[in-house]
């Protein structure tokens, strides 16, 4: 693609809510994730070598995930829990 075709895409996926770092992961993931049916990805046919996979290569360079945050604690219900009503007994 032409660095001005270029520019026009990222101009109008921004325009969708795409920023220019979300379309390079794009771009990534479509020339080294993406295989044919050949099992070959974009760049395998581009560079004619062979790269690791993307998935396990990201892993295995990926840090330890963080823990998940501790839920938060639910309001007690504030709505008056009446167990008779002194208007209403008989």
């Amino acid at each position: 693609m032409s660095p001005t075709a270029l520019q026009r895409l990222r101009v109008q996926m921004e325009g969708r809510g795409l920023s220019v770092r979300r379309l390079q992961v794009l771009r990534v993931i479509h020339n080294f994730a993406i295989k044919r049916s050949d099992s070959s990805t974009a760049a395998e046919r581009l560079f004619v070598r062979h790269f690791p996979d993307l998935f396990e290569y990201i892993v295995e360079r990926m840090g330890e995930l963080p823990l998940p945050r501790k839920a938060r604690k639910t309001a007690r219900s504030r709505i008056a829990e009446f167990t008779s009503c002194p208007g209403l007994s008989g």
